[in-house]
């Protein structure tokens, strides 16, 4: 058996088993993992034939594979391993051989009540070490080696055993699926009233929507540990998710780890003590720190490094242990409050202050013209390469020129059976309109892998979600009620004027059904869909980001059939207060809206969104879903859907 090829997951089983592939089992994930072990051991020692030592045990202990305790991923899980054989040296005359801060951690670790060091589940204790346990073992190595490790394609789809999706694509499911696990764990673990009614806010705030706060929440985050714990996870996970993950596996020892892996650095802990295939991961680009990096990842690396270390240093975080006193002294009263708020603020001066530095870098070229580029070599067998992604422009800064217009993509008939009169015969659409700038289109006749492009000047791609994913089905993608396809990020000013429009064919009417949308914090901003308690298609837009508040909607008069191709169009007029449906292509039905507000979560086609969780699935095909910053006329709107 050729174990080269076998995924991390495969590999498992093979040495558990001990048939007769367990060596050549073993020996792959040694040459995949084993250098990562011993230069976390040299980081826990005082001499190389303690780390040696060291390493050996924990390699030892990692592969004996219990059949009761769940590996996931095997990197993390080996590591772990490093700290539990410490554990084991305490108590012994070994304890000499490990560093003293290291044997004082581990003393603290017991009598401070966090846990017992013999467990399993040791030092894996805190809610974003759980909150990575109950991912999948598929998506805690995409996430490891992504977000610790920042290795490259090649490397990963090697690891997960070849053909997967994009790794950015599925870098950024691994943190999504993290960020939802985290939130469950803390919602479960829930035993105070205030942290209940608090919950939403608190979530809110570590989120970063705001540097405003509750008046409440600060006292309750100085009073909470749990809630304090919480904001403090989730602020770090949005800054560097790779640098919590190490603290929360690797208590001690994981930042340093982490840190040896930025793109930017050529040194580091491991390519200090190199591996067995040093030689090779160097000439294939694919090793933890090792070889040169692109001018893109290597400025990935150095802002990923300044936010850390800005957030940490300068907002009294996490990275240099929390606020003190002068000189060292024991916290004074209210720096908890002044902590949370100077962190908030300068979180958010920082990451303005990095936007400025990628504007300068961009044209400045802080690596110079001549940097060497990545020296990666192709990716395994069935490997995904991730095209390059045109840079997407502001939406409220984009030019005619560059961007597409309505009478460019609609002077032709609409395909297939859609976006015409009764029984879907296409007119000629009204020549002569105004350019009117796209701020997103999805045609669905370019998916690739889990990605679909975007045909206007933009370039927002957007991701298909769900398993299986959504099909495509001659030039459009068919739903199945449990999948969707998302941006990342917002791509309408709900406070401002914009319209949606899309082809939709619906399965079936056994239930409201959203065909677009845009993502708040806890309900969509708007939402055009089948409504099946009036039966009817509708446009709705939220009052506030909650699900207590009215939606102000606009119906149709016309019944929805199931099976038929419909042209929706949705408006939002600000100036006028106005909320519009067309059907293909008419005005059906108008609505007054009053009180604005930001839904700046991901742009969606196949589902709403209530209470922060996924709502009312489409099931059906959905095709030509287009997004502008502003109000269409419904001369504009006659001329989408195809009819003079």
């Amino acid at each position: 058996m050729e174990c080269a090829r076998l995924s991390d997951a495969e590999l498992l089983p093979l040495v558990r088993e001990e048939g007769e592939s367990f060596r050549d089992a073993l020996r792959e994930l040694e040459r995949r993992h084993f250098h990562a072990v011993r230069a976390f051991a040299a980081v826990c020692t005082v001499s190389s034939s303690a780390a040696e030592e060291l390493a050996d045990n924990a390699w030892r202990r990692a592969t004996a594979l219990r059949t009761e305790i769940p590996v996931g991923a095997v990197r993390p899980y080996a590591l772990c391993s490093v700290l539990r054989t410490t554990a084991d040296w305490a108590g012994t005359a070994k304890r000499g051989e490990l560093h003293e801060e290291l044997v004082s951690w581990i003393q603290s670790y017991v009598t401070e009540g966090r846990g017992d060091s013999s467990a399993d589940d040791f030092p894996c204790t805190s809610m974003a070490a759980r909150a990575f346990a109950s991912l999948p073992g598929h998506t805690q190595t995409v996430l490891w080696h992504y977000a610790v490790e920042y290795d490259g394609v090649a490397r990963i789809d090697q690891l997960l055993g070849g053909g997967t999706d994009e790794v950015s694509v599925l870098g950024r499911r691994a943190r999504r699926d993290f960020y939802n696990a985290y939130v469950r764990i803390h919602q479960d673990e829930i035993r105070e009233d205030e942290c209940a009614r608090l919950q939403r806010t608190v979530l809110a705030y570590a989120d970063q929507k705001s540097i405003e706060t509750a008046a409440d929440l600060m006292p309750h985050l100085e009073r909470c540990a749990h809630c304090s714990q919480a904001v403090d996870d989730l602020g770090l996970m949005h800054v560097h998710c790779g640098a919590l993950l190490a603290e929360a596996l690797l208590p001690w020892g994981g930042p340093e780890y982490a840190a040896s892996s930025l793109p930017s650095s050529s040194g580091g802990v491991r390519a200090a003590h190199g591996t067995e295939d040093d030689t090779a991961d160097r000439a294939a680009g694919a090793g933890a720190g090792g070889g040169e990096r692109s001018y893109e990842g290597r400025l990935a690396g150095l802002l990923r490094g300044l936010v850390s270390r800005w957030s940490g240093r300068f907002a009294g975080g996490r990275l240099l242990g929390g606020i003190l006193g002068r000189n060292g002294a024991d916290p004074r009263p209210g720096d908890g409050r002044r902590r949370h708020q100077r962190k908030r603020a300068l979180q958010s001066a920082a990451l303005v202050g990095l936007c400025s530095l990628v504007v300068a870098v961009a044209y400045t070229g802080v690596f110079g013209p001549g940097s060497p580029q990545s020296t990666e070599s192709p990716p395994a067998q069935g490997a995904s390469q991730v095209p390059a992604q045109p840079p997407r422009s502001s939406p409220t800064t984009a030019t005619a020129t560059a961007t597409s217009t309505v009478t460019a993509t609609e002077t032709a008939p609409p395909r297939g059976n859609g976006g015409g009169r009764a029984g879907g015969s296409a007119g000629e659409p009204a020549g002569g309109l105004p350019a009117v700038d796209t701020a997103l289109e999805w045609l669905f006749d370019t998916v690739q892998g889990a990605t679909t492009s975007d045909t206007s000047a933009n370039g927002i791609l957007g991701t298909l979600f769900g398993d299986p994913l959504p099909a495509l089905v001659n030039g459009a993608l068919q739903f199945n009620g449990t999948q969707d396809v998302s941006s990342e990020g917002a791509v309408l000013d709900t406070e401002s004027s914009f319209s949606v429009t899309a082809r939709v064919k619906l399965q079936d009417k056994g239930g409201t059904q959203t065909v677009v949308s845009q993502d708040g914090y806890d309900v969509s901003g708007f939402s055009l869909q089948y409504d099946a308690a009036k039966d009817r298609w509708s446009m709705a837009l939220r009052r506030d980001d909650s699900s207590d508040v009215v939606a102000d909607v606009a119906l149709s008069d016309s019944i929805p059939r199931a099976g038929r191709w419909t042209r929706l169009t949705g408006v939002y007029d600000d100036p006028g207060n106005e909320v519009r449906l067309y059907v293909d292509g008419r005005l059906e039905d108008t609505a007054r809206h009053d009180g604005d507000w930001p839904a700046d979560g991901d742009f969606t086609v196949g589902r709403g969104l209530l209470d922060g969780a996924p709502f009312q699935g489409l099931r059906g095909t959905v095709d030509e879903v287009r997004a502008f910053d502003s109000a269409l006329s419904g001369q504009q709107a006659l001329a989408l859907a195809g009819r003079s």
